[in-house]
């Protein structure tokens, strides 16, 4: 099995802003550009020819819009949908800006955010356990 793993597009959201699992759309001006890279770097790659190939996706907007863009392109299904794709969950500080975490609990994740999540959040080593159940 050939695995190609493609993250989305530019989000539409100002820099420094904390995201993760929050559905933000890809920012409109360069969206047709990066797409057009992505699918040259995807262009004659065989396995993506065989019958049967699959596109899976997040489905956060700004994942499932470039997924749906490239099964069109390369005359695949449309792409089947799983959450478990999804980025980490940084719970209470979602939409906040970095600088407005305050300093002592981004530290204390940071120190070992493999297994500390953020406050109401998921850690990534939880991360880890939903990609791979996957």
């Amino acid at each position: 099995m050939e695995l190609y793993l493609v993250r989305h597009t530019t989000p539409d959201i100002a820099k420094g802003i904390c995201y993760g699992n929050s559905d933000i759309a890809v920012a409109p001006h360069s969206f047709a550009a990066e797409l057009e890279a992505v699918r040259n770097k995807l262009a004659g790659l065989e396995p993506l020819a065989i019958p049967g190939s699959v596109i899976y996706s997040s489905p956060m907007q700004r994942c499932i819009k470039l997924a749906d863009e490239l099964a069109s392109s390369l005359n695949l299904s449309a792409p089947l949908q799983d959450a478990r794709l999804m980025e980490l969950d940084f719970g209470d500080w979602e939409l906040r800006s970095w600088d407005d975490i305050p300093r002592a609990a981004f530290d204390t994740w940071a120190h070992d955010h493999v297994d500390q999540a953020p406050p109401n959040g998921e850690s990534f080593y939880a991360l880890h356990q939903r990609a791979t159940a996957f």
